[in-house]
C-alpha cells in the first residue's frame, strides 16, 4: 500500500533545519507526536486527576501513556495481589499497561486532551464512590476574619 510522502522543501527550510525535523509521526491517520501532554486522566469512565503525563509511540504508532506504579496505586488498583505489579518498585516506569494487567486499555484522545484507562474490576480494590484521594487533602486554611 503506497503511502503519502511530505516534502519538507514546501516549508522553506534550510537543509540544517530539514535533517532535524521529524514528520513522521504525522503521516499517519491521528498520529501525534511522542511528548508530554496535559491530560484528563479517566479510569473506567471516572475523571481521576488532571496532570501532565509522558507518552511514548508504540509500534503501531500508537501514543501510550508512561504511568509508575504508583500512579495506578492512587487509582486503586490492587497492586499487592497483581503478581506483574507487586514486586515493582513504586517508581518503576509502565511502558505498556498490557504487560502488566490484562485486559486493560489506555485510549488517548489528542483533540480532547483525554486518557482513558479501562482497567478490570478485579484488577480494582474496593472503593467508596466520590471520595477524594488523600493526596488532594488541604491542611486548612489561614484566614482571618474582620466584624
Amino acid at each position: 500500500m503506497a503511502q503519502d510522502h511530505f516534502r519538507l522543501s514546501a516549508l522553506e527550510l534550510s537543509d540544517a533545519e530539514q535533517a532535524v525535523i521529524d514528520l513522521s509521526a504525522f503521516s499517519n491517520s491521528g498520529g501525534q507526536l511522542p511528548v508530554e501532554y496535559q491530560v484528563v486522566i479517566f479510569l473506567n469512565g471516572n475523571e481521576k486527576e488532571t496532570r501532565r503525563v509522558r507518552f511514548i509511540q508504540a509500534v503501531d504508532k500508537v501514543l501510550l501513556p508512561q504511568l509508575i506504579v504508583d500512579d495506578l496505586r492512587r487509582f486503586g488498583v490492587k497492586i499487592s495481589s497483581t503478581p506483574t505489579l507487586s514486586d515493582l518498585p513504586s517508581t518503576h516506569i509502565l511502558d505498556d499497561l498490557k504487560e502488566y494487567i490484562p485486559q486493560v486499555s489506555a485510549v488517548f484522545n489528542f483533540y480532547s486532551q483525554r486518557l482513558g484507562i479501562s482497567i478490570p474490576q478485579a484488577a480494582l480494590g474496593a472503593q467508596v464512590r466520590d471520595t477524594v484521594s488523600s493526596h488532594l487533602w488541604q491542611q486548612g486554611q489561614t484566614t482571618f476574619l474582620v466584624n
